[in-house]
């Protein structure tokens, strides 16, 4: 089980290893605005895609790399969506880059930090590698 190393530094260590540092955090309500009604499918990709857009923002990436992890869905998204920068050691071992960073989206039931267990076990199965920048933040 991952787990957060230090409740001050925010730091969550993945199966390989790799130690991953919450640089940014923004918790919202994922349905903020959202007058009454169940949302239909459409109404939460559409919710998925504004919130990637908002990440890919926040960590001044392009909006097809930020990361989304999606829980396992009986009708809607969960209450809270999450947006996080985390940074780690380079992925290349090539010369230049002194760390990676991503873009993370992912959805918890507590309006909370840190990540609840199910969302940390989320964050942490994120394959790092094919989905990080190498480079400063």
């Amino acid at each position: 089980m991952p787990y957060i190393t230090d409740e001050s530094t925010f730091e969550l260590i993945q199966d390989s290893g790799r130690t991953l540092r919450f640089i940014e955090v923004v918790l919202l309500w994922t349905w903020s605005g959202w007058l009454e009604g169940t949302p239909s499918v459409e109404d939460v990709l559409e919710q998925i895609e504004s919130l990637r857009e908002r990440g890919a923002e926040l960590g001044d990436v392009p909006t097809n790399s930020v990361f989304v992890a999606l829980p396992e869905m009986s009708s809607a998204l969960p209450p809270v969506a999450c947006i996080a920068v985390l940074e780690s050691d380079p992925v290349s071992s090539g010369e230049g880059a002194d760390s990676s960073y991503a873009v993370i989206v992912w959805f918890q039931e507590q309006f909370s930090f840190p990540p609840d267990a199910r969302a940390r076990v989320e964050i942490a199965a994120i394959p790092w590698d094919r989905h990080a920048l190498d480079g400063a933040i």
